[in-house]
Order: C-alpha cells, then sequence, then structure tokens
C-alpha cells in the first residue's frame, strides 16, 4: 500500500481539533454504559424495555431504522432475538470474563448474521447488517468493536490505497477488513509521533469526521 496515501491522509489528520474527536467518541462510550447496563438486563430477563432502550442509546449512531428492523424481529421471534443477542454478546453461562480475542468475535458475528432475517430494505445487504451488528457490538467495548459504515470506510480505503475488502464479503469479512484497516491507521499514526489515534475507537471517529 502507498506511504503517500497515508502520508495524505495523516495530514488531514492533523487538521482536526482533538475537541472534535472527543465529542464524537463520547456519545460512543454513552452507548456502551447503557448497552452494558440497561439493554443487558432487559434482554437477559426476556424483557420488551429493552428495544426502546437500544433505539434510545444507538439512534445517535445513526442506526435507528435498523433497530427499528431489529424491533421488528422481535415482536416476531423474541426469544430467537433474546437467543441471538446472548450469543452475539457471549452471555451463555460459563462464559468466560473479560474481552474475546477478535478472531472469536468475528466467529459470533457470522453466526448472529446467519440468523437476522432481511425484514425490510436496511438489514437486506451484508453492510446494512454489520452496521447494525457493530452497533450492538459496543456493548461489549466500543474501544475495541467501534462502529461500522460502509462509505465512510471505503473513502479511506480509497485516500490511504488500502486494500479494499474481497468481493462479495459477508458481514463479519467486512468488519474484520475495517478492523484491520483500523489496527494499520493506529500504526501509522504512532509511526509518524501522531498523538492521536491510539486506539481503534479513535481511530475509528476520525474515520468518520474526514468521511467528506
Amino acid at each position: 500500500m502507498s506511504e503517500a496515501g497515508w502520508d495524505a491522509y495523516l495530514a488531514r489528520v492533523r487538521t482536526l481539533n482533538r475537541d472534535e474527536v472527543e465529542s464524537v467518541l463520547e456519545y460512543k462510550r454513552v452507548a456502551e454504559q447503557y448497552l452494558r447496563s440497561e439493554v443487558t438486563d432487559e434482554v437477559l430477563s426476556s424483557n420488551d424495555n429493552w428495544i426502546r432502550a437500544a433505539k434510545k442509546h444507538l439512534d445517535p449512531l445513526g442506526f435507528w431504522m435498523r433497530v427499528e428492523a431489529l424491533s421488528q424481529w422481535w415482536d416476531e421471534e423474541p426469544k430467537r432475538v433474546a437467543a441471538a443477542l446472548r450469543g452475539l454478546w457471549g452471555l451463555y453461562d460459563g462464559s468466560p470474563e473479560g474481552l474475546p480475542p477478535r478472531d472469536e468475535v468475528i466467529t459470533r458475528i457470522r453466526i448472529f448474521a446467519n440468523q437476522l432475517p432481511a425484514v425490510d430494505k436496511n438489514l437486506r445487504c451484508p453492510e446494512g447488517r454489520m452496521g447494525l451488528i457493530s452497533a450492538l457490538l459496543i456493548r461489549n467495548s466500543a474501544e475495541h468493536y467501534p462502529p461500522f459504515g460502509s462509505e465512510m470506510f471505503r473513502k479511506a480505503y480509497d485516500i490511504t490505497n488500502y486494500p479494499k475488502p474481497p468481493k462479495n464479503p459477508d458481514e463479519a469479512t467486512l468488519y474484520k477488513h475495517a478492523l484491520e484497516f483500523l489496527d494499520q491507521f493506529v500504526e501509522e499514526a504512532r509511526a509518524r509521533r501522531l498523538e492521536w489515534p491510539r486506539n481503534l475507537l479513535e481511530a475509528q471517529s476520525v474515520v468518520y469526521l474526514l468521511r467528506a
């Protein structure tokens, strides 16, 4: 991949104000907190209130229409949705504490995606489905599993000359590719002695801010 591409991209990073980055970091951290508390408790008790809590805290991420689609699936198959969410989050009895390896999370994504019905147009393509899944994954760690948006990553790949995902990727492949890009982004910034991005959440937030 072209060094010039990364140099051009990181030159744009230098133009960002730290406050701009913090502003888009904060609501993701808040979403993680509430998904972990309010939403998790409601899902584990199979209470309908969880969908309202999810909508409230995922709306700022721009995924409200996909959450509406998830709500429709819940209305039709609540027990199946609850089981699928437990699987995505690793909340089965005996699950080890702490953050699971990335490969395990990628496997969970693939399993969840295969259960997720295309109940409306927002869930009829891997990009749309992965947007919803990544928003739900914030519950486990926004810093390690930040939100996914296909268009903003596509633009970042183009500017940096980063390889595009394989043809006809599934949801898990799209997300794994995006995470690997963010890994590289953090390394490139560190190599140039930039103060940030220091982790995947900061890197994703910069990608979001530079999407235009």
